[in-house]
């Protein structure tokens, strides 16, 4: 089983996207056919579409704020204690099978499904039955997790709390899961739809694809009204001014064409501009479509006014015609022929002139800067791991040209980096060869910025460091990153107090005490038993470790988060027996988690650095 995201502070816009990339244990039953409210036809729809439907109803709400109880009841009923997942999970075998726990089974390896009955449904759980898609959904987690067992508590609503226990059945597992890849290989990846089977479910989608309309809408039709009305005349302006100007160009080019075109030819073209001016359209009578029509017979009037202009053309004026096309072109080339001759003939003596002393100059330059540069790099090589420079060196590379000791410098930095990009640790044995080359350049040229992405890249070094250190680290003495969070009733009975033997050794401890900084309470505690519903002390003892003295107002049973030590310690009562109790830590969650996600950020970040290291210095693959 694969942890795939963590879903404490995972949007449920997110979680529902990473529901669509999988089959989940709600899935299960639908595709089996066996979930009478959603078909496999709604599931098929739900993972191909890029919509994420965020569907909730009351029943839904009252399932997810009694969870808690439920998970509660089950550990009174059972004495199995539980926590949260806080995860979407996946099989690493078969990977588009996922989950989302309700809870898991403190040292097992086994969950817990919490559900919710209505009193209507009671009889689908009487006489040890589990309703078929909840059996499903809980087969798929079995399937997902490769766990022995699992647990199913519904309470249902006035009546009774039933717990299930069921066990692993690999053939029953083998069976959902090759039903699971088929549904997405021959379905979902194709984008095949399954045949749909009538039911309610289906029903319910090709509602939602075809059916569905707001007919509740309504539009303000005054206001709508009035905003037509207010800009009708500016319309109309503009429409006008159009037209003017549109018939206006046909009749000037008809009368343009005099001397060439036929008169007739001439008469057609300017009244298809006579058309469309507003004093001949306003005295025709209205009819639908009545300006597109005017519109289109004005172009094309007009257009058949030039087709018989250029079909009945006179020889004389296609003479004309042609000898002017031909002069024009004759002259456009010779202009056009000259200009480029002189333009060519100029531009290769600039070009040879200057080719000839910038490649003298160039190759002088690199000579000097290649010689440079690899005096540069052999005196960085042989003094970057010295703390203290050679004064002669350092007084050399300091007169340099910076920008050549900064090539010099690079390549330097890259050959000495690739050197430690090898094997095991890489990462941090880059970033400290990186850290001296960086301190080097410093020693020579304190002030400069050439080296300004590197020294931003060593500042992301020491912040993402010191706020892993600063994540990692509690005040309580246990490291996060290892750290492990648990769920669980305890019965606090007292706080403990250390006590001193009146001796010379006493009083030393006591001097030693009071110098210790560390803000650690020990509370006495028992687990829980109840007994006509009020919460005794059982018999298992435990040490509990707070921040606060005040973190328990009274003796009494209270439900916490805490991290296992790992640790026991010697306990003694009053008639010295002596015994053993696990150390825990009381922790709170929010914190733990704020800088877990901390320490995450600040690995990544320093990851991150190592990339832009060897980005920086050409070496990234």
């Amino acid at each position: 089983m694969k942890r795939l995201i963590s879903t404490i502070n995972l949007s449920k816009e997110e979680w529902l996207r990473y529901r669509k990339c999988g089959i989940t244990g709600t899935d299960a039953g639908a595709i089996l056919g066996l979930n009478p409210y959603r078909s496999a036809f709604q599931v098929y729809h739900d993972k191909i579409s890029d919509t994420i439907e965020n569907i909730d109803s009351e029943a839904m709400r009252q399932g997810r704020d009694l969870e808690e109880y439920v998970a509660q009841r089950f550990t009174e009923a059972t004495g199995l204690k539980v926590r949260r997942a806080n995860a979407i999970y996946q099989n690493e075998e078969h990977p588009l099978l996922l989950a989302d726990f309700d809870r898991l089974i403190v040292g097992q390896k086994a969950g817990l499904e919490c559900k919710t009955v209505s009193p209507f449904s009671a009889d689908k759980w009487a006489d040890g039955k589990i309703p078929a898609h909840y059996m499903a959904q809980v087969n798929h987690y079995l399937a997902v997790s490769g766990f022995d067992c699992w647990y199913i508590a519904a309470l249902i609503f006035g009546k009774e709390l039933v717990i299930h226990k069921i066990i692993s059945d690999k053939a029953v597992l083998d069976n959902l899961i090759a039903e699971e890849e088929h549904f997405w290989k021959y379905n979902v990846m194709p984008e095949i739809a399954p045949t749909p089977t009538g039911s309610e479910g289906d029903t319910q989608q090709i509602n939602q694809m075809y059916f569905d309309d707001d007919k509740s809408k309504t539009a303000d039709l005054n206001i709508k009204h009035s905003k037509c009305k207010r800009g009708g005349n500016m319309l109309n302006k503009v429409k006008r001014i159009l037209q003017w100007f549109i018939g206006g160009c046909y009749i000037l080019s008809g009368l343009a064409y005099i001397g060439e075109y036929t008169m007739p030819a001439i008469i057609l073209i300017i009244l298809g501009g006579v058309i469309i001016l507003p004093p001949i359209t306003k005295r025709i009578p209205a009819f639908k479509f009545k300006k597109i029509a005017l519109i289109l017979l004005s172009s094309i009037v007009m257009i058949a006014g030039i087709q018989l202009g250029e079909t009945n053309l006179s020889p004389e004026v296609l003479a004309k015609r042609k000898a002017e096309s031909e002069a024009a072109a004759a002259s456009q080339a010779a202009l056009e022929a000259q200009e480029a001759a002189e333009s060519a003939s100029r531009a290769a003596e600039e070009e040879a002139a200057s080719k000839a002393a910038q490649e003298k100059a160039e190759s002088e330059a690199a000579v000097a800067t290649e010689n440079e540069i690899a005096s540069m790099k052999a005196m960085i090589l042989k003094d970057c791991n010295l703390s203290d420079i050679p004064r002669d060196d350092k007084n050399q590379m300091a007169n340099a040209d910076e920008k050549n000791f900064y090539a010099a410098w690079k390549e330097a930095a890259a050959e000495k980096i690739a050197e430690k990009n090898q094997g095991n640790n890489a990462e941090d044995l880059v970033r400290i060869t990186f850290e001296q080359m960086v301190d080097f350049y410093k020693k020579i040229y304190p002030d400069s910025t050439l080296i300004n992405t590197e020294k931003g890249i060593l500042e992301s070094i020491d912040s993402a460091s010191s706020e892993m250190e600063e994540a990692k680290t509690s005040d309580l003495g246990y490291s996060v990153e290892d750290a492990e969070l648990y769920e669980g009733k305890f019965y606090i009975y007292k706080r403990m107090e250390t006590h001193y033997d009146d001796t010379l050794l006493g009083s030393l401890q006591k001097e030693l005490d009071s110098f210790n900084t560390s803000k650690a309470i020990e509370w006495l505690a028992y687990d829980v038993d109840y007994l006509m519903g009020e919460a005794y002390p059982g018999e298992t003892a435990y040490v509990l470790i707070t921040e606060d003295e005040y973190t328990f107002s009274k003796q009494g049973a209270y439900k916490l988060t805490y991290v296992d030590t790992g640790k026991t310690t010697e306990l003694v009562d009053d008639q010295g027996f002596r015994w053993e109790a696990s150390v825990y830590f009381v922790v709170d969650e929010d914190t733990y988690n704020e800088n877990l996600q901390k320490m995450f950020r600040a690995e990544q970040a320093l990851y991150d650095t190592y990339e832009r290291i060897l980005n920086n210095f050409g070496l990234a693959e």
